[in-house]
């Protein structure tokens, strides 16, 4: 508001009101109009005073910025020059800065002049003029002296520079105490950037000890000057707890507060995130709106307006999008180029306004003319692909990609590398591709990096180099990029430019899956699933493949079908892998169909049904599944016709099913019900499949070489493929090659390598090759004697229970404690357990025990009745023992007789129910021990009972020879056994340890 008073003397003629007044105008901001009164108050003040410096000297200050008048420098020159000359500072001052502006030395002069008469800004400049030598030459030792000037005149720009000198000893001693005091003057005297830079010394200690308290003081007050950046950076440091202060949100609101009232924009956004999540202060949606709008409105913030284009719909979605189209378009008014493409967006798609495509261009063109990268990018968008009412035209693309790669905008450079590298718009230029991609990398597009990497991998546009290749997708992973991590762990994976490391691999592609590659997943998945360099897990692997496919991985199907196949993995969710089975076996997928078998046949994921079962196994073998040919001739031998067997076993054999081919060649070898025996057919197959690398034909053939069967005998061709089997881990080749090289059958006798064959069958499991390594410990045969491995061995044999070995190892180890190791104790229940399953020289040895006190109390009638038990059986030495211990006994007559125990054991054994046992391990455990009672009092008491007995004990022995260790036999017969015993127990057959009943 003007002074009344001061109108009314400039009214009455007062030449010194009437030029206070035209500054007054002069200095307002309320409209041009006004502005210009100043002009005609000056003019006016001249013609009553024509050699008024002041009035001479404000009329050149009209001229020199237009005011009033029309700008014109050289007429403002000659008013100020004029004034100038008549001593008036001001002019003098205005005077040498239009002279500075035109490069003219005298500017110097009338800076002098200004200087000596009492201008404090004067020296300040000439300061300047020496130390930027452009008009001059630099001299600085000028520039300090006329630092140093200005500094005492109170001019705080001259006394921050030469804070900083001394601060820096630039062009002067170091002296940071000097420096610090002279900071302080210019900060006390107002200088924000003093201020700022006393905050900053506190903070690092420079020229001062730390004092984080005052550094905080000093950015409070740089920011009530005007300057946010100090009180900004302990915003961020209270929130995030980083040095040098602990995490205090809400004092890093306040210091928010206090950064966005000095006009930062960031630190708007940032109080709006905060009262978002209710950082430091309680969440509250509307004050976060209103920060994000000081911050869209006053610094154009994308940030802050993405953030609003979120939370409008959520404290109001019926107003939400009027009131973004309102925002953004207030930015776009005051001059925002990005509020300006959103405007576009909002006129383009009718969002919060009508749908206006011309209103719509018009705001994108106005950015475009303004050269927003944004705006050139999106437009060029509209040209590549004749969108937004635009001809398509690729030419026009790159032109604008190019100005908005030229802006530093990462994806335009992007596209303009696959333009130049794929011809599109432009000519192919490799080297403008690679360009391009480079600045895109360079601006943080990892995308484009992975672009470089792969114009160098394999058959890549810029040639092969492996090592570029890894370079540039290692620099992409390590800022974060899946697709990055995702072509380097391929190159870890081949061992493509680095050594191949597939943990490092599986690393990398997690890494990539967890971070949203579909590609990534995959990958994961069939590391996880193969257990490739991580370990084996199914179930997570395909977890991965589900995610895979949710993200769109094309292969996903693929992967999923491998999996769900396998029906008895218990990884796999048995129901949806019968459902994906049914649904292709429907289609004719045989190996669907022989999946469904497995399901139906084993009740997995669907109700058993064996009848459903073996239609869906029948359509597979007919439809050419090779296994499904094999297992079908499993089913017809054992349930069907053996005739009808081979056939579906010679289809399997002609596709190269070799276990097929070993099958058959065990029917042809001694023949079946309806198929004849052809020895020479079952050497050919054997031999073929052994030749193939198939253990058990090998081991088969070497058999039959062992035995002249179908060839001549010939102990050498024997051992020969008894190697070849063992070699590949077939445990039963393994257990008869250490036969060869403990008998010498084939090969010279070699105890040590018996022994190390025994070893690897055994650690297979198998009882015969445990038995006999077992006896080789004993006695040291071949190897140290070790009883405690022996009793180990004999105890597993023991464990398992079968009956071909089971009397052998109880005997042997009751043998091993009596005269091994000399503890009867031990052995003494060994010889009562054999005597009470019939062991005739069990008994003897009994008698002995209870005769000289072994392991138990001395007690002859003991000893005599178990002589007598084995003297019944036919035991000589029992008949001897027993005879003479009955003289003594009626002489009493002390008789001690030595002990006499032999390995001579020929123990009575009874047929073992050898499905029963191969299916349930053990020939000792209830649900056996049913069944043999079932057998032995039941089956046998009847004729045709006894007629079925024989029956099984001629068929059993060879099915379990054929297939008694494979997991599908198994699993074949347990379900029916597990019915059957269930039915006898249920009526009374116990399941309590039983001996066989002897006939």
């Amino acid at each position: 508001m003007i002074d009344r008073e001061l109108i009314e003397k400039a009214e009455s003629g007062s030449v010194d009101a009437i030029i206070s007044l035209g500054f007054a105008y002069y200095d307002r901001e309320d409209g041009e109009e006004n502005r210009g009164k100043s002009f005609e108050l000056y003019t006016k003040a001249l013609e009553l005073d024509p050699d008024n410096a002041r009035a001479i000297n404000n009329l050149g200050n009209c001229y020199n910025n237009g005011v009033g008048v029309e700008e014109n420098t050289e007429r403002a020159m000659e008013l100020y020059r004029k004034a100038a000359e008549m001593g008036y500072p001001n002019a003098q001052y205005n005077l040498a800065d239009s002279l500075k502006k035109r490069h003219d030395p005298e500017c110097l002069e009338w800076y002098q002049k200004a200087y000596e008469n009492g201008d404090v800004d004067a020296p300040y400049d000439i300061a300047n003029i020496y130390n930027e030598g452009a008009i001059v030459p630099q001299d600085y030792q000028k520039y300090i002296e006329y630092l140093i000037k200005a500094d005492e005149l109170g001019n705080d720009s001259a006394t921050l520079d030469l804070a900083c000198a001394y601060l820096q000893g630039d062009h002067v001693e170091a002296d940071k105490k000097k420096g610090i005091d002279l900071m302080e003057k210019s900060a006390n005297a107002g200088n924000k950037t003093a201020a700022s830079n006393m905050s900053l010394a506190y903070r690092k200690g420079d020229g001062v000890e730390v004092n984080i308290e005052k550094s905080i003081e000093w950015a409070i007050k740089a920011a009530e000057l005007g300057d946010d950046d100090r009180i900004f950076q302990y915003a961020v440091a209270y929130f995030n707890g980083e040095d040098p202060v602990t995490e205090d949100k809400a004092k890093a609101v306040e210091f928010f507060v206090l950064a966005a009232n000095a006009g930062s924009s960031t630190a708007m956004e940032n109080l709006g995130v905060c009262y978002n999540n209710g950082y430091g202060v309680a969440l509250d949606k509307n004050k976060a709106i209103e920060w994000f709008e000081k911050a869209a409105k006053e610094g154009g913030s994308k940030k802050a307006m993405d953030n609003l284009e979120d939370l409008y719909p959520e404290v109001d979605a019926s107003t939400s999008q009027t009131r973004y189209f309102e925002l953004v378009k207030a930015v776009a008014d005051d001059g925002y180029y990005e509020g300006m493409v959103r405007t576009h967006f909002c006129y383009r798609d009718g969002s919060g306004t009508e749908k206006d495509m011309e209103k719509a261009m018009q705001y994108l063109n106005e950015a475009v003319e303004g050269e927003y990268a944004n705006a050139c990018f999106l437009k060029g968008l509209y040209y590549y692909s004749g969108d937004a009412g635009l001809e398509k035209d690729r030419g026009k693309a790159v032109q604008l990609w190019e100005i908005a790669a030229n802006k530093d905008h990462s994806r335009a450079a992007e596209y303009l590398g696959e333009c130049y590298r794929d011809g599109d718009g432009v000519e192919v230029n490799v080297a403008k591709a690679l360009e391009w991609f480079e600045k895109a990398k360079n601006l943080g597009n990892m995308k484009a990096c992975v672009k470089l990497g792969l114009a160098y991998d394999k058959d890549g546009f810029a040639g092969t180099d492996y090592t570029k290749a890894v370079s540039y997708y290692r620099e992409a992973y390590e800022n974060g990029s899946e697709d990055g991590a995702c072509c380097l762990a391929c190159m870890y994976e081949n061992g493509w430019g680095v050594e191949q490391n597939t943990q490092k691999a599986f690393e990398l592609y997690k890494y990539a899956a967890d971070h949203g590659s579909a590609r990534g997943m995959a990958k994961t998945g069939m590391l996880l699933h193969d257990g490739d360099g991580t370990q084996k897990d199914v179930k997570l692997a395909i977890e991965y493949f589900e995610k895979a496919k949710a993200a769109g991985w094309a292969n996903a199907d693929d992967l999923l079908a491998f999996v769900y196949k396998k029906i008895d993995s218990p990884d796999v969710d048995p129901k949806k892998a019968f459902e994906f089975n049914l649904q292709r076996a429907g289609k004719g997928d045989v190996e669907a169909q022989y999946h469904v078998y497995e399901a139906y046949w084993n009740g997995v994921g669907v109700e058993e049904d064996h009848e459903k079962a073996n239609r869906w196994l029948k359509n597979a073998a007919d439809g050419g599944h090779t296994i499904s040919q094999a297992l079908m001739g499993f089913h017809e031998m054992i349930f069907g016709d053996a005739s009808t067997a081979v056939q579906y076993w010679e289809k399997a054999s002609a596709a190269g099913h070799l276990k097929a081919m070993s099958d058959l060649a065990e029917v042809y070898l001694d023949g079946a019900d309806g198929v004849p025996m052809n020895k020479a057919r079952a050497i050919e197959l054997y031999k073929k499949a052994a030749d193939e690398g198939f253990g058990e034909a090998q081991g088969a053939l070497g058999v039959c070489y062992a035995t002249g069967n179908g060839v001549p005998k010939n102990d050498y061709e024997a051992f020969r493929w008894f190697s070849l089997a063992a070699e590949q881990g077939e445990e039963f080749a393994q257990k008869n090659l250490a036969i060869c090289y403990r008998n010498g059958d084939g090969t010279p006798v070699n105890k040590a390598l018996a022994a190390q064959w025994f070893e690897k069958a055994a650690a297979q499991g198998n009882i015969q090759a445990k038995s006999c390594l077992a006896d080789m410990y004993a006695e040291g045969e071949g190897i140290i004697a070790n009883y405690n491995k022996a009793e180990t061995l004999y105890n597993e044999v023991i464990a398992n229970g079968e009956s071909n070995y089971y009397e052998d190892a109880v005997f042997s180890l009751a043998l091993m404690y009596a005269t091994k190791t000399n503890n009867h104790y031990r052995a003494f229940p060994l010889w009562q357990q054999l005597a009470s399953r019939g062991n005739s020289t069990a008994k003897y040895n009994l008698g002995l025990c209870y005769h000289n006190g072994w392991g138990t109390a001395k007690d002859d009638s003991q000893a005599l009745y178990w002589w007598r038990q084995a003297a019944a059986e036919g035991h000589a030495d029992a008949q001897s023992n027993a005879r003479i211990l009955e003289q003594e006994m009626q002489g009493g007559n002390n008789y001690n007789r030595g002990y006499q125990a032999t390995q001579q054991s020929t123990p009575q054994k009874s047929g073992g129910c050898y499905v029963a046992t191969a299916v349930y391990g053990s020939y000792d455990c209830p649900e056996v021990w049913t069944l043999r009672r079932y057998r032995d009092y039941t089956l046998a008491e009847t004729w045709y009972g006894r007629a079925f007995i024989k029956l099984y004990y001629t068929v059993s022995p060879t099915l379990v020879k054929w297939f008694g260790h494979t997991s599908w036999f198994k699993r074949l017969w347990k379900g029916k056994l597990d019915r059957m015993v269930d039915r006898l127990q249920s009526s009374g057959v116990e399941s309590t340890p039983y001996n066989d009943r002897q006939f």
